[in-house]
């Protein structure tokens, strides 16, 4: 999987090594970092782009946007796909909604989600593997099994089951 990274993203790494060193090895949470950088002055925020930035709350509000089909499944209803344009140097990520987009705009969209999908998996993969030849415990965890077919079934399945079987109740007559 390509590295991306730029000078602010790496940056941003160094303070979390430091403050990792600081703290120790324990978890800890995003904002704990943020607000000691900002206290011990290793990051001075950039002025913010509010379009960008509300451009970024709106799209996690889109993408947590769902709705009941009329199977009863629980659907996303919106969906982007990013697009390369002539003459921009970034891609543009153009959003839809399911009960209206054409067919061209949901195929590129579940496209670019399962690949997504699939780079997860390999950084899973190698994340895991990582850990199986480095941890300080010697330990070997399972090897992660990335078919979710099984999986797919079994969330398919009905949660809803009778207070009696009815076999019970015939033979409770007798």
């Amino acid at each position: 999987m390509p590295k991306t990274s730029t000078s602010y993203q790496e940056l941003i790494q160094k303070i979390i090594h430091e403050y990792q060193k600081e703290r120790g090895s324990q978890p800890y949470q995003m904002h704990e970092v943020v607000d000691w950088a900002l206290r011990t002055g290793r990051i001075d925020p950039p002025q913010r782009d509010i379009v960008r930035m509300l451009a970024r709350e709106f799209s996690r509000a889109a993408r947590n946007d769902y709705f009941t089909d009329e199977q009863g499944r629980t659907v996303r209803r919106n969906h982007p796909r990013r697009v390369s344009v002539p003459g921009e140097l970034q891609q543009q990520v153009f959003w839809d909604d399911i009960l209206t987009a054409l067919p061209e705009h949901m195929r590129m969209s579940f496209q670019q989600r399962r690949k997504g999908i699939l780079y997860d998996c390999v950084q899973l993969r190698t994340d895991s593997e990582s850990y199986n030849d480095n941890n300080k415990y010697k330990v070997q965890l399972l090897p992660l099994d990335f078919n979710f077919n099984l999986d797919l079934e079994e969330m398919q399945q009905s949660t809803e089951y009778p207070e009696v079987p009815q076999e019970a109740d015939a033979d409770n007559d007798e």
